[in-house]
């Protein structure tokens, strides 16, 4: 399981570890005392790092951390990234409009705890299970609540049962329509891959030209 630092709380993990799950979470200020000690622990060598002109990157491995309030330890990554981005600006200059390359840098600090036993697998592997979490947010939280109109205050009034059973036929509506875009659409395209937002569009033009029809 992954998840931001929401459900990094000790009554959170004590359930998903009684389930026998392993989880992925981020570190965040709702645990404040844990999050000092990884900024003290971690100001030291990084345990691998990835340096180049435009990207320089640093992590930082602990395999045992107490966390007093979950009254257990676990493990922490912990990464560093500065990345050079170059974007496109318009300049006025003696009256003539050119454009010109500018550049600057992004830093970017994530912290994650976890149960999961690494082994042989590379620190590395727990800052991409943790990152994996955006995309899940992205593609499947941000779509709902803007483009399927989940906020709306029309969906929230005085209709509980009717809530429930329209968020669920929303979910599994979108859940089944991203595995149908990525094992059947994604999986035959050849050349052009189309994106999500195109493949929906799509969709919705083919309803309304039905609907069109059977009237």
């Amino acid at each position: 399981m992954v998840g931001d630092a929401l459900y990094c709380t000790a009554p959170c993990v004590a359930a998903i570890d009684a389930l026998g799950l392993q989880w992925v979470f981020t570190v965040k200020d709702n645990q404040r005392e844990l999050l000092e000690d990884i900024e003290a622990l971690t100001r030291g060598r990084p345990t691998a790092q990835d340096l180049t002109a435009d990207r320089q990157w640093h992590l930082w491995y602990l395999p045992e951390v107490y966390w007093a309030r979950a009254d257990r330890t676990v493990q922490i990554v912990r990464t560093e990234c500065k990345t050079r981005i170059s974007r496109r600006t318009v300049v006025r200059a003696d009256g003539e409009r050119r454009t010109v390359n500018a550049s600057h840098w992004e830093h970017s600090t994530n912290i994650y705890a976890t149960n999961l036993a690494l082994l042989n697998i590379p620190p590395a592997f727990i800052e991409h299970l943790g990152k994996s979490r955006w995309r899940i947010d992205t593609e499947v939280f941000q779509t709902l609540t803007t483009t399927c109109h989940l906020k709306r205050p029309s969906v929230h009034a005085h209709h509980d049962q009717a809530l429930v059973g329209l968020t669920m036929i929303r979910v599994l509506a979108h859940l089944l329509t991203l595995v149908f875009f990525h094992r059947q659409v994604l999986s035959h395209a050849r050349r052009h891959r189309p994106s999500y937002r195109h493949f929906a569009r799509c969709l919705a033009l083919h309803y309304a030209v039905a609907m069109h029809d059977s009237s």
